[in-house]
């Protein structure tokens, strides 16, 4: 009897390494990932974070260009305003060259330039983004952080105000030359190219690390993410062999427990 009862308290734990594998199976079946604790692969989760933070980053920097983006279009927007503005002054000042004008006809064209110039201004100083002037010589050394390591472009914008174009108080009822109109013009057209260029930049750079984030991002899921076709297998099979691990420990049970009774 002693023989058998020792035999009884002998039986091995046979489910613990069993339970602890079905356990991390079904874990990273939840999870889809194969590292979710730095008991899993400790090197891999240290690399796998590396590189999300690499590609968290490179998202980010993402954001940053496009908002830059949104800021470049509205300056451009209001240079495109202050174009159309120096366009009218020009017509207004060839119609006031005009000989068979009198005084009284300058006098009426000179009301419409007046206010197309404080028109100019109001633009010059009223367009904003995010509460920043944008045209009146403020915006200088805008930096954009497009990559995850803080880099990236910087622009800046001039001022397009009358006084800054060199056309405050232009007046046709007197003498004037158009040529300062033309040079306004020019100025101002000289930055629209800039903006247009620089936004161009943005649209390479966002290329760049919409490619870099995707192939971060896939060697990262090659490192952590787990093999769910495997898993469902390893899931499975530990399953089965935990069902037949429990029958052959319920035979083993009662067979000892017959022969206990035997001995008794």
């Amino acid at each position: 009897m002693s023989m058998a009862i020792n035999s009884i308290n002998r039986t091995p734990n046979m489910f613990s390494v069993n339970n602890t594998q079905n356990n991390r199976s079904a874990q990273r079946l939840a999870s889809g990932r194969r590292i979710n604790s730095a008991a899993d692969d400790a090197a891999g989760l240290a690399i796998s974070e590396g590189l999300q933070a690499l590609i968290r980053g490179l998202e980010q920097g993402t954001n940053n260009s496009r908002d830059m983006q949104n800021l470049l279009t509205t300056a451009e927007g209001g240079m495109g305003s202050i174009t159309d503005s120096l366009q009218r002054v020009r017509e207004l000042g060839l119609q006031a060259s005009n000989s068979i004008l009198t005084t009284e006809n300058h006098a009426l064209i000179q009301r419409e330039v007046d206010q197309i110039l404080n028109h100019i201004d109001r633009t010059a100083t009223s367009t904003q983004f995010n509460t920043r002037n944008l045209l009146d010589g403020t915006a200088q050394d805008l930096h954009t952080a497009s990559y995850g390591d803080g880099s990236g472009m910087s622009v800046s914008i001039g001022s397009f105000t009358t006084e800054s174009l060199g056309i405050d108080g232009f007046d046709v009822t007197g003498d004037f030359d158009l040529r300062v109109i033309d040079e306004a013009l020019s100025q101002v057209l000289g930055a629209r190219a800039d903006i247009g260029a620089a936004t161009n930049r943005l649209d390479f750079t966002i290329q760049n690390t919409l490619i870099t984030a995707e192939n971060l991002s896939a060697a990262n899921s090659r490192i952590a993410d787990a093999d769910m076709g495997r898993e469902s297998i390893n899931f499975n099979i530990n399953r089965v062999l935990e069902q037949y691990r429990i029958f052959s420990l319920r035979s083993h049970m009662q067979s000892q427990g017959n022969l206990l009774n035997l001995l008794l």
